[in-house]
Parts: C-alpha cells; sequence; structure tokens
C-alpha cells in the first residue's frame, strides 16, 4: 500500500503520465527531473506536496499546481514555460527556478511574499518586465540568479 508514501523519486524514467500517482494523496516530495511530462494536471490532487522538481521535461502549463497550497519549493525549469499568473496563487512557495523557458513576464511573482530564492537564467523577459520586476524582488531580499 503506497498511500502514506511522502517521498517519489522517478527522474530519468521517460515517465510521460503522472495519472497513475495521482491516489498518492501523502505525497510532500516530488522528483520528476528528465522525463517526457506535459501534463501536471494529476499533480492538482495532491495537496500535501511541498516540493516539486520538474526540470527537464516538457511542461508549458503550471495552472494544475494552484491547488498545492502547501507548495514551497519548485523547479521547472527547462521546459516549456511561456506564463507564469498560476505562480501567484501559490502563496507558500519559498524557492523558484524557472530558469531556461521562454517566460517575458515574471510581474505575478511579485506577490509571491514568502520567496527567498529566484532562478530566472536563461529567460527572455521584456526590457521592462526585467527593468521593473527584478529590482522589486531583489529590494524585497529574494535572491535572484538572471
Amino acid at each position: 500500500d503506497l498511500t502514506n508514501l511522502r517521498a517519489l523519486n522517478i527522474n530519468e524514467n521517460n515517465v510521460e503520465d503522472l495519472t497513475h500517482i495521482s491516489g498518492l494523496e501523502s505525497l510532500q516530495s516530488l522528483d520528476v527531473e528528465g522525463n517526457e511530462i506535459a501534463d501536471l494536471s494529476p499533480l492538482s490532487f495532491l495537496i500535501q506536496l511541498t516540493w516539486i522538481h520538474a526540470t527537464r521535461n516538457y511542461i508549458s502549463d503550471l495552472g494544475p499546481l494552484t491547488t498545492l497550497k502547501k507548495l514551497e519549493s519548485l523547479n521547472v525549469g527547462h521546459n516549456k514555460i511561456t506564463n507564469v499568473d498560476a505562480l501567484s496563487k501559490l502563496t507558500s512557495l519559498q524557492w523558484l527556478g524557472i530558469s531556461f523557458n521562454d517566460i517575458r513576464d515574471i510581474s505575478p511573482i511579485n506577490s509571491l511574499s514568502k520567496l527567498t530564492y529566484l532562478d530566472v537564467e536563461g529567460d527572455s523577459f521584456n526590457q521592462q518586465s526585467t527593468r521593473i520586476h527584478l529590482p522589486n524582488l531583489r529590494v524585497k531580499g529574494i535572491e535572484v540568479f538572471p
């Protein structure tokens, strides 16, 4: 019985579909780095998650994560993300890695009052977004890696 499983590491396993883990309601930590995942919808039921490492996949939509109110650490670098609006709902986030995506506007991140670390290396912010929002984040004491 895996219903009490708290941590799961299935990185580098050619995983495409997370449906099979959607019933692991006690899961707090999930590492799915280096797979072929595009859809995060099955994670929306895992409301105990506090840590997700999902770099090097095919993720483009962060919307399914908005139900994860306990999520403190999220690394979705090296994916296909262009929009981070959904992140504004993740008010417990302290650590965020969104490097090497194609994100144009980071303004939704401004609302994350608990954020202490932000990795945006290799993203394509427009000049206005960078000029306005990165300094604001640094003033808040957030360690920013552009």
